[in-house]
């Protein structure tokens, strides 16, 4: 039997179709020999495909073409070599890099290129919604971007980009008739649900654009089905069945619940085919295959807006803040420590204002099947982010100071050993002496005074055993308290770096006073 003819026939049949369609499957692949191989390159262009003599002429050209304030990696210039290709042949792409390895960027060098399918609608959570705006100003500096606050705003004409946030998409009543020649989709598996409003709007939006890009570090072999919706949008003729592609691909079977029959699409089957299917529209790297072309750590910022819900509470605790300043200057008798309080009550302001954003991309890393050690300072703000972990069915350890000295070992040890412990969630008080390597990334929800405080920090997944590229990803709330103390540290780093490499230690001073008073004389 032709795997055209098996094709057909699964499209067709009714009742038995999950039975004979898996019976076809397995036929199929005995026939032709072939085993069920994961590609880690997700079945689009192999490392050697990319590297071939042709394709590396093409990247010689494209950096020709490009014109950035900043320098790829190679990797990166190969992607954007790789978008070139297939932007000559079809609709759209997929990046499905692995997390970290700069997925935005590669994308917006694309489109540097590409001026004539602007402007670009950018659709993506709402915690990266301001570093994409940042990112397209900073590779782009003369881009018009508009970000998309809030369900009030409308589309200004003009623009090369428009920012949004898949959950304003469906909300605002002209996103229809908004003029956008292409779009990106940020986490693409964010449109999984085929009958939910940010689904519908988006593949509306998809259908119009003359180019679609879809970003997502999830791997697609774990969990095809969530990828069904953008691959049916960027290649309709190719994957128009969705019955078929969740049975062909996922395992799909049908189950009753009550009186009624569904399809259940949970596995992933038949791989080796799938990446076949998708070497025209699909890239995929994983940290490993480029950690040469990587630094050994990066530091990144989380670039965020202050939630709405949370402003009033934050502009309360500011305006106190600065009255107790003002006080001081004026009667030098009042107590310093009632300001350092005000101060930390602002600060832990701030950190609570972060756990919802923190908690999106926790949930981010570990859907990308990836290990995340997460750092916050103050309790209560670790209470809430277990909290949310735990609801999100998602398996963690967590360690602070209170944590006996005969249980950390115990955590420690679980989150090493244990493929399925997927967060660690610890205190600055957990900075020193452990290790914590089988992670590569770490988020710090809340920041330390004391910079290297904060490298020790850093140093539990970034040591001796690790042996891939380390991501650091610090949240920063802009215009705040948030933004002030990050800049005063961030200096602080640097003059620590500079004297430690000069070997002085008369100009070394103590870093954390010095940093609360800047942070303090920032605000008179």
């Amino acid at each position: 039997m032709s795997d055209e003819f098996a094709d057909r026939a699964i499209g067709y049949i009714g009742e038995y179709y999950p039975q004979i369609a898996n019976g076809l499957a397995t036929l199929a692949e005995q026939t032709r020999g072939a085993s069920a191989v994961l590609l880690e390159l997700g079945g689009s262009a192999s490392i050697s495909d990319l590297k071939s003599p042709d394709a590396l002429a093409n990247v010689e050209d494209i950096k020709n073409k490009l014109s950035l304030p900043y320098d790829l990696f190679p990797y990166q210039e190969l992607c954007v070599a790789y978008m070139e290709e297939v932007y000559k042949e079809g609709n759209g792409i997929l990046i499905a890099d692995e997390m970290g390895l700069g997925k935005t960027i590669e994308a917006i060098a694309w489109l540097s290129l590409h001026p004539e399918i602007r402007p670009v609608m950018v659709v993506c959570p709402a915690s990266v919604k301001q570093n994409w705006y940042r990112e397209i100003k900073k590779w782009i500096p003369d881009a018009n971007v508009q970000l998309i606050r809030n369900g009030k705003d409308t589309f200004e004409s003009g623009n090369d980009f428009y920012v949004i946030n898949y959950d304003l998409i469906w909300r605002l009543k002209d996103i229809d008739s908004v003029n956008v020649e292409s779009i990106i989709f940020d986490e693409v598996t964010a449109i999984k649900e085929s009958k939910a409003k940010r689904s519908k709007t988006s593949k509306r939006l998809g259908r119009k654009a003359k180019y679609v890009i879809g970003l997502s570090g999830t791997p697609i072999m774990n969990r095809p089905i969530e990828f069904y919706n953008f691959l049916n949008m960027i290649a309709p003729k190719e994957f128009n069945n969705w019955v078929y592609f969740g049975t062909r691909y996922c395992g799909g079977r049908q189950i009753r619940i009550g009186n009624r029959q569904i399809w259940q699409f949970s596995g992933a089957t038949n791989l080796n085919e799938l990446g076949k299917r998708l070497k025209s529209l699909m890239l995929r790297r994983k940290k490993e295959q480029v950690l040469t072309e990587l630094p050994a750590k990066r530091r990144q910022t989380m670039y965020l807006e202050l939630p709405y819900k949370y402003r009033k509470e934050y502009i309360k605790k500011e305006k106190d803040l600065i009255w107790s300043l003002d006080a001081l200057k004026s009667d030098r008798s009042l107590q310093v420590p009632d300001v350092l309080a005000k101060l930390g009550l602002l600060r832990h302001a701030i950190g609570m204002a972060k756990v919802e954003i923190a908690n999106s991309y926790i949930k981010q890393v570990t859907e990308s099947d990836n290990k995340l050690v997460v750092f916050a300072h103050h309790q209560d703000v670790l209470n809430k982010l277990e909290e949310n972990v735990k609801n999100a069915k998602i398996k963690y350890v967590r360690a602070d100071g209170s944590t006996p000295t005969e249980d950390r070992q115990k955590y420690i040890d679980r989150f090493q050993e244990d493929d399925n412990c997927k967060v660690f969630l610890a205190s600055s008080a957990m900075g020193m002496g452990i290790t914590l390597t089988a992670a590569s990334n770490a988020l710090f929800v809340e920041r330390q005074w004391s910079p290297s405080l904060e490298e020790q920090m850093e140093d539990r997944i970034h040591r001796i055993g690790q042996d891939r590229g380390v991501l650091i990803q610090y949240m920063q709330v802009e215009n705040t308290f948030d933004e002030r103390m990050a800049k005063v540290i961030n200096n602080k780093r640097e003059i620590m770096s500079q004297v430690l490499d000069s070997g002085s230690e008369s100009n070394k001073v103590d870093m954390e006073d010095s940093a609360i008073d800047e942070v303090l004389k920032s605000y008179q």
